[in-house]
């Protein structure tokens, strides 16, 4: 027979186990954008980081994390587009 208090025991664990997990994902993106968002210069970085993190959101369901993919790809190809046309070598 189960006593009601492991029962409690292992749902706080639970959740103590995913809160740990939305802090170490807060902490990843916040030392992402620290790094990434100094280094966008031009405006066809911008184009290129916004294309491919809204892409990203879109595509999240993708099997096999081809959303990333995808999200990557799609965000390369718009900063280059943006640089060929404003010429830039």
């Amino acid at each position: 027979m189960e006593c009601v208090a492991d029962k409690h025991r292992h749902r706080y664990l639970t959740w103590r186990e995913r809160s740990r997990e939305l802090v170490a994902g807060f902490y990843l993106a916040f030392d992402l954008y620290c790094y990434v968002i100094p280094a966008l210069k031009t405006r066809a970085e911008w184009l290129a980081a916004g294309t491919a993190g809204v892409v990203a959101v879109l595509v999240a369901g993708l099997p096999l994390n081809l959303g990333l993919l995808v999200a990557t790809l799609t965000g390369m190809a718009s900063g280059l587009i943006l640089e060929a046309k404003a010429g830039v070598p």
